[in-house]
């Protein structure tokens, strides 16, 4: 019997971009950690995320998409929708920013005088290619490397990152929750992973993992 059927999209790495900044001009690039397998993202609001491909580059979140620009003392990112937009936070662009060496990275409603909430030029960065090596992110605020999303720029070592474009992929098929017959209803209650394997039931959910899950045929965060 045919059921209805949605797609659980995400996107795999396109172009690797390579050279100066001028490779960057008029791209959206998402920034990702190969060596770790992890990218950067926003799932809502002004909340930077940094995790597993699955996770960071899927269709569900705000965006994972950059934009670099140009501003005094270095340059800015501004992430860009999936939708291939500017991302608004309260009516402004967002912008990438690094906070306090006591705080954390998230983005930033625009680029206010400060360039940056906690500290001056906190949304202003210092991108470097590495031949061999891929792209360094030096915040000019803090004067150090970012590494990840959960710590601000604080590191005397750079990380190593790679910048490219995305391929649209089609994911796992979600099973609607639509109890119209009884073949239908063997899919209401079950808990599927990304990768369309049954986890589990609903009545599981407290004992999964902390990841992100497809119930009645959405998507749902498990923290």
């Amino acid at each position: 019997m045919n059921h209805p059927e949605d797609y659980f999209k995400y996107w795999t790495i396109g172009e690797r971009l390579t050279g100066g900044l001028s490779a960057l001009t008029q791209k959206n690039f998402a920034i990702v950690n190969e060596a770790e397998g992890k990218a950067f993202y926003c799932e809502s609001g002004q909340q930077l995320g940094y995790d597993d491909y699955k996770t960071a580059l899927i269709n569900i979140n705000e965006g994972c998409l950059f934009k670099v620009g140009r501003i005094t003392g270095g340059r800015s990112l501004r992430l860009i929708t999936n939708d291939g937009e500017e991302y608004q936070v309260d009516g402004g662009t967002g912008y990438l920013n690094s906070q306090a060496l006591t705080g954390s990275s998230c983005f930033i409603q625009g680029l206010n005088g400060q360039r940056g909430y906690d500290i001056p030029d906190g949304a202003v960065w210092d991108i470097q290619y590495v031949e061999g090596k891929g792209w360094t992110l030096k915040n000019v605020g803090t004067g150090k490397y970012l590494k990840d999303a959960t710590h601000p720029a604080m590191f005397d070592e750079p990380t190593y990152f790679t910048f490219c474009t995305l391929t649209p992929t089609t994911g796992i098929q979600i099973i609607e929750n639509t109890p119209m017959t009884n073949e239908r209803s063997r899919y209401g209650d079950s808990v599927f992973n990304l990768q369309g394997v049954k986890v589990g039931e609903k009545s599981d959910w407290n004992s999964l993992p902390n990841g992100l899950y497809i119930v009645n045929g959405k998507a749902k965060l498990k923290k």
